[in-house]
């Protein structure tokens, strides 16, 4: 799961302003990966679109996002014996 937010990390901690963490608020896709046998990821979150640093933001995310496919490219090819 790759998702966005309007609001900054700190509005997405217990206590803070959207009252949940952004893993609690996914829970339930968590769930359901886990139980169609899928193996589930920690979510990429790119915080803070609604502010003024959202282009850092984005540009940190896309950045997370590469890093994470090429790994999870180079752990599936780690297996096969082609």
């Amino acid at each position: 799961v790759v998702t966005t937010t309007g609001s900054e990390y700190e509005a997405y901690r217990s206590g803070g302003r959207n009252r949940f963490t952004v893993d609690e608020l996914l829970r339930p896709y968590q769930v359901s990966a886990i139980h169609s046998g899928m193996s589930w990821q920690t979510p990429i979150v790119v915080y803070g679109m609604g502010t003024a640093d959202a282009g850092k933001n984005i540009a940190e995310g896309a950045n997370l996002y590469k890093q994470r496919v090429e790994m999870l490219i180079g752990s599936s090819n780690a297996g096969n014996n082609w």
